[in-house]
């Protein structure tokens, strides 16, 4: 899209002559594939995610119901069986609450309920040519699947954190690094560190 645009801002693939123009390259459906590619291949992401935590001893899937009584039904009998998981079930719900349903819903109307397909619009003002892209929810395609993305990547990484730290021994703690510390180059985001603060101190003679 933002070669396609910087096209338009060119005026590269217009013909403009007596008040009308023609359009020389056209790129919807190339967007509505690669929008479509995006939320399968996001939701092959996320049903990856549930047979590791199976292999961890905690089934998550119940973060994928629509209904948020059913969620918590899950949560709690989730929770009952696993108690060490309450921050794990603390961002299920957090991230269900800000995009992980409006993910789903993108995804179901995408895949099975064929939705308006997405067309850039244009217009002729003067006589220079315009373009309109298409919005989701007021929301620009580019910024849209970008935050999807940010949100999705995030949440695969704590996740596997959360599962992992399920396992570990009290005394090691998986611990966030603050973004001021991360290499720009290589951005990890938590780091293994040692709580030696209920060790007994040998007494000194």
């Amino acid at each position: 899209m933002a070669e396609h645009e910087a096209k338009v801002s060119y005026q590269e693939i217009f013909h403009v002559q007596n008040g009308t123009f023609m359009v020389t390259e056209n790129i919807d459906t190339q967007m509505n594939e690669a929008l479509k590619n995006f939320f399968i291949k996001g939701n092959i992401a996320i049903n990856h995610i549930f047979p590791l935590s199976k292999f961890m001893g905690c089934n998550i899937s119940f973060i994928r119901e629509k209904e948020d009584t059913k969620f918590e039904q899950n949560a709690a009998k989730f929770l009952s069986q696993v108690p060490a998981a309450k921050k794990l079930v603390e961002m299920l719900r957090k991230d269900r609450g800000t995009w992980f349903l409006c993910f789903l819903n993108f995804r179901d109307k995408i895949e099975h309920k064929s939705p308006q397909r997405l067309m850039v619009q244009y217009s002729l003002q003067g006589d220079k040519v315009y373009a309109q892209f298409p919005l989701i929810d007021d929301i620009g395609l580019v910024d849209l699947t970008q935050k999807l993305w940010q949100d999705l990547f995030t949440f695969i990484e704590d996740v596997i954190i959360l599962l992992f730290r399920l396992k570990l021994p009290v005394q090691i703690k998986m611990v966030i690094i603050p973004e001021a510390q991360r290499d720009p180059l290589i951005p990890i985001k938590y780091a293994i560190a040692l709580d030696i603060s209920d060790v007994t101190q040998p007494e000194r003679e």
